[in-house]
């Protein structure tokens, strides 16, 4: 375990060596990053000048859960996404053949090797969003609450990135996935832009807990401005372990199907 941490450390800094070469690039990534953020700001600002509360959330609560979302995605973004996003590609054309034959887990090596320094910028944003709607919102503030939270985004983290891993270990079986990736960018898009609680019915049970993205942003809000009972850490919890587990298991079987591009 501690090999693997001091070589993702190393995979890290090598990255961002070669990224700030090309530094137009990397604050190009922070800048779209920011714009992107600012438009979910002032598009549900306006949604709030006619209303008070959406499905109970107050627009504090609200700033909370769109600083909480900056924070997850510029996470996601800035260490594992692009790898992993670029797996298909790889199998295609064979590529990952370099990545096998490297005395590394290839997983492991797919998740940290494209290191997006950029990114990680909308962390401090999406910190400043979330204080901003603690204090005005009067929520209370402790050590306790505030370790909570930054586990419930690290477990965020896992379900985001296994959801991710997942679809694109299909490339595996069926090569060509763009019509499957292409519903789940609007799926994602559409669940990370409404609080889970706001789901009812079918798509409570779709996007909470058979693709949960509805919990990414949401679960975190909830439990620093109401907090959750052990039931609910409980229930999170499992969701966490399964789709991560399974999602390990599906890169397994689908690595044992490779046969790269040339057969």
């Amino acid at each position: 375990m501690r090999r693997y941490l001091r070589l993702a450390v190393i995979l890290m800094k090598y990255k961002m060596t070669s990224t700030m070469i090309y530094s137009i690039s990397f604050w190009t990534a922070f800048f779209v990053d920011f714009l992107l953020f600012a438009f979910q700001i002032l598009a549900f600002a306006s949604i709030y000048r006619f209303i008070d509360t959406i499905n109970g959330w107050t627009l504090n609560q609200m700033f909370i859960f769109i600083g909480t979302f900056s924070i997850v995605d510029s996470i996601c973004m800035g260490t594992w996404f692009f790898g992993i996003l670029s797996m298909p590609e790889k199998i295609r054309t064979g590529t990952l053949d370099i990545m096998i034959v490297k005395p590394l887990d290839t997983q492991f090596y797919l998740t940290f090797n494209s290191f997006n320094p950029g990114s990680l910028f909308g962390v401090i944003t999406g910190s400043l969003m979330v204080s901003y709607g603690m204090i005005n919102g009067g929520f209370t503030i402790s050590p306790q609450r505030i370790a909570g939270y930054i586990l419930l985004v690290i477990m965020m983290n896992l379900i985001f990135y296994s959801l991710f891993l997942l679809v694109r270990t299909t490339a595996f079986i069926f090569i060509k996935i763009d019509a499957l990736t292409q519903a789940e960018d609007s799926l994602t898009e559409f669940a990370f832009r409404i609080p889970g609680t706001a789901f009812k019915g079918i798509s409570k049970f779709i996007f909470m807990l058979f693709i949960p993205y509805g919990l990414i942003a949401t679960v975190p809000t909830e439990f620093i401005t109401n907090l959750l009972d052990l039931k609910e850490w409980a229930a999170v919890t499992g969701i966490v372990v399964f789709f991560f587990a399974a999602s390990r298991l599906f890169f397994k079987f689908g690595l044992s199907r490779y046969t790269s591009a040339g057969g």
